[in-house]
């Protein structure tokens, strides 16, 4: 049986493989800096995408685990987005439903 780490692992792996399939250029995974971190860092044309990916055992929204203290937590740590070094950015959540455990 696959630890939790390795099942959240999977789902990021097949999170990646759909970002790239879909376009998009990935410029980093698991950055972290000022106690944030963020899965994955894309870019989509000229748009620098900041992505959070959350497995849920359950049909709920991937939003809800991303608290707005988090979310203010991201925000503050995103590279490029203070001052105008980044015009276009945006933070999107994805998730994957586990229907086994």
């Amino acid at each position: 049986m696959l630890s939790e780490k390795s099942i959240y692992k999977a789902k990021g792996d097949r999170g990646l493989e759909y970002l790239i399939s879909s376009g998009y250029t990935i410029l980093e995974t698991n950055w972290s800096a000022h106690k944030a971190e963020i899965d994955i860092i894309a870019k989509e044309g000229d748009t620098l995408i900041f992505i959070e990916v959350k497995t849920r055992t359950s049909p709920t929204a991937p939003e809800v685990a991303v608290t707005f203290r988090k979310q203010q937590l991201i925000a503050s740590a995103l590279p490029g987005t203070q001052g105008s070094l980044v015009q276009n950015w945006a933070i999107r959540l994805t998730s994957s439903l586990q229907t086994t455990k």
